[in-house]
């Protein structure tokens, strides 16, 4: 089991915004670069578990052929879990929680099929708004098919982690 600790968390989520606003075009993040210090954590977590990590790496799907997944994990050199690190920021989260939500349904069950000894996780960093606490159980229903969801609501001024569901497979 990793335990998320509240200082550690905030650490990563500062640099998180910091690199985020760096990588900014308009509203977009670009690159996905803001999300390292996250995927450099979690992979740091699993390392002290004894787990061997991939970043980046193309898995086998049913539909696409392959997927891209953030955070490919081994144990006893068999792939154990698949992750996907997703964040959503405060201007979109009005216009495209739901489209995370179905994006997210889509990917288990192109990735589930062809990987079905993999634990498949989604962790989701969302910048918090009036907006989220909907958003929230929404993605709270992901748990009906992924082995775990990680829902990290964030302020962006004090860059404070409330992990809904801690990755407990692990």
């Amino acid at each position: 089991m990793i335990y998320i600790y509240q200082q550690d968390m905030e650490s990563v989520l500062s640099q998180f915004f910091s690199h985020r606003n760096v990588a900014k075009n308009g509203n977009r993040s670009v690159s996905g670069k803001h999300m390292d210090d996250i995927e450099n954590w979690m992979c740091t977590r699993l390392h002290e578990k004894g787990y061997i990590t991939e970043k980046h790496k193309n898995v086998e799907t049913l539909y696409s052929g392959t997927k891209n997944w953030d955070i490919v994990v081994y144990k006893n050199e068999i792939m154990y879990a698949i992750i996907e690190l997703k964040s959503i920021n405060a201007l979109s989260q009005s216009k495209n929680a739901k489209n995370r939500l179905i994006e997210a349904i889509g990917i288990y069950h192109d990735v589930q099929p062809t990987n079905p000894n993999a634990k498949v996780v989604y962790v989701m960093i969302i910048e918090e708004t009036k907006c989220t606490p909907k958003f929230v159980t929404l993605l709270k229903n992901l748990e009906n098919m992924y082995h775990a969801v990680g829902i990290a609501v964030v302020n962006k001024d004090e860059a404070v982690s409330n992990f809904e569901t801690i990755l407990n497979i692990f």
